[in-house]
């Protein structure tokens, strides 16, 4: 018995079957990847805004597993949350020469270029990132953003176009589509697109919409009206809300302060 028992456990084909077992195994449980606990606790110290500790743990995460992106992307975010721009560029680029095809890497490096005011850099990384998943709505519609601050204002609308037809459902793309036919003076069109919103319940979105579509109409009572609603929703601070230029032809600086302090105390009083 114990001669068979000893035979059986030498045959090569008994013997790569276990291996195969034990691979299973493996895949189906699971193991400990590399950097994940290096990752869990960075993940912890970010959540408690503990950058340094978190910053080490991302870094430790990214040494022990090079061939990963998440590491480098978790560092990239420390630096960008602590305003360091260029070192959250460095290391979202570390992060894509691990994963290329990390598309979430791209599309914060993309952010990090266009906080830098690299639109042309942003852009370029949008783009890639357009290749590796063509039916991203995200990285059109900022695309479209990017040409807007540019002034290529047909060119965002195109691309938000685009982002629609990827996605009909894709909030952000419509309401800046909205905003560009104000731009553009196309006012039926943008009213449209901000119908449309506040039918799928994006409220928020459709009301400033509506505020920015009324000012290009000069009709200031409306456009006070819609900002009013938004501050009392807690959506946006009344001291930012006035900042876009498109509200300033319809009051005197003295009416605009007077504003700013009726819409601080809508705040005050829904809070």
């Amino acid at each position: 018995m114990l001669d068979r028992l000893h035979a059986v456990a030498l045959c090569p084909c008994v013997m790569l079957r276990y291996c195969v077992f034990c691979s299973l195994v493996l895949i189906l449980v699971g193991c400990p990847r590399k950097g994940e606990e290096e990752l869990r606790k960075g993940n912890a110290y970010f959540a408690t805004k503990n950058y340094e500790k978190a910053a080490a743990a991302y870094e430790a995460a990214s040494s022990a597993n090079p061939k990963s992106a998440r590491g480098p992307e978790a560092r990239g975010n420390v630096a960008f949350e602590q305003g360091d721009f260029k070192l959250a560029e460095t290391w979202y680029r570390k992060a894509l020469e691990a994963n290329p095809r990390h598309v979430t890497s791209r599309h914060k490096l993309a952010l990090t270029l266009a906080t830098m005011e690299r639109f042309d850099d942003a852009i370029a990384e949008l783009q890639k990132s357009v290749e590796v998943a063509a039916d991203n709505p995200y990285a059109l519609s900022m695309i479209g953003g990017l040409y807007r601050k540019q002034g290529k204002l047909q060119e965002a609308v195109n691309m938000q176009l685009r982002a629609l037809d990827v996605d009909d459902s894709y909030h952000a793309a419509r309401y800046a589509l909205g905003n560009l036919l104000v731009d553009t003076g196309k006012l039926q069109d943008a009213e449209r697109q901000f119908e449309i919103l506040m039918t799928r319940e994006q409220t928020a979105l459709s009301e400033y919409g509506y505020a920015r579509l009324s000012a290009k109409r000069g009709d200031a009572k409306k456009t006070a009206f819609y900002l009013n609603s938004i501050v009392k929703r807690g959506v946006q601070q009344p001291k930012r809300i006035l900042d876009d230029p498109i509200f300033k032809p319809l009051w005197t600086e003295k009416q605009m302060s007077m504003l700013r302090t009726r819409l601080s105390t809508a705040t005050s009083t829904s809070s």
